[in-house]
């Protein structure tokens, strides 16, 4: 075992120890801690998402960054903002982690995030990273440094990567494993709705689709029964025509004394 590997997988364990918690908010706390000795940062936002949507959807924590709730908010960003490392690009990299000077080749300036939410914090850098296992991404985090340090390096960068499944695994077994949560009769409360790009709720297009879906059952059942009758219809017309011409011909053998026993009659000696 190398030097390299064998640091990468000492840092791995200690990140490791601290996913050891009941919960996502104290597995946050907990890695935050250790990774900030590991890398060191002045301030950080973690939150645990929904690997279908990458939404936020688990616990969350932020540490030293003021967080507003209108169109600053940095979620009103990530999805509406056209920005550099976004994470629904870093979930769909081949590198699931970047920094801001990195991408902006040291002119962080030219992101609107950089502009309008770090600097105005006193943030110079930023690292991102996304918490991915496979295909699926359980969580982020965005780890700041004040103006005044230098920023991030690659050794700083290839020490998340290296952590970032450790922590994506333990976010994962945390979520598949919480029973979910209880929620009390008549309970009013906040809640997540899906919209596409004409602003139709999922929800309603789900139902929409399951409608056409239906519909398209009975016109294809309409269609079978108009055909099933069309084909009983010229089965009982052919024996009709069968029964009409066998009719006339036996009204022809009786007009002509040619019954049956007629005919049996003439064959006897």
């Amino acid at each position: 075992m190398t030097t390299s590997t064998a640091v990468d997988e000492r840092r791995a364990t200690l990140i490791r120890r601290a996913c050891a918690r009941p919960d996502g908010t104290s597995l946050f706390e907990s890695v935050s801690a250790q990774l900030r000795q590991l890398v060191g940062f002045d301030g950080a936002g973690w939150a645990g998402t929904d690997p279908a949507t990458l939404l936020p959807s688990g616990p969350v924590r932020c540490e030293n960054v003021e967080v507003r709730h209108d169109h600053h908010s940095p979620w009103h960003r990530e999805l509406l903002v056209n920005d550099v490392l976004l994470y629904r690009s870093l979930a769909r990299a081949a590198q699931p982690a970047g920094t801001l000077y990195g991408f902006a080749e040291g002119h962080p300036a030219r992101s609107p995030r950089y502009r309008e939410f770090l600097q105005p914090q006193g943030y110079g850098d930023e690292l991102r990273a996304v918490f991915r296992v496979g295909g699926a991404t359980w969580g982020v985090v965005s780890l700041f440094r004040d103006h005044g340090r230098r920023p991030f390096s690659a050794d700083d960068l290839d020490l998340v990567l290296a952590v970032a499944p450790v922590i994506g695994t333990a976010l994962r077994t945390q979520a598949l494993s919480a029973a979910p949560p209880a929620i009390p009769a008549g309970a009013d409360g906040p809640g997540t709705a899906l919209y596409d790009a004409i602003y139709r709720s999922c929800r309603d297009k789900l139902r929409v689709r399951k409608t056409d879906e239906r519909e398209r059952r009975i016109r294809a059942d309409d269609r079978s029964c108009d055909r099933a009758g069309r084909y009983l219809t010229a089965q009982c017309n052919m024996s009709s025509g069968h029964a009409s011409r066998a009719g006339n011909l036996r009204d022809e053998d009786d007009a002509e004394g040619n019954t049956d026993a007629g005919r049996e009659d003439d064959r006897c000696p």
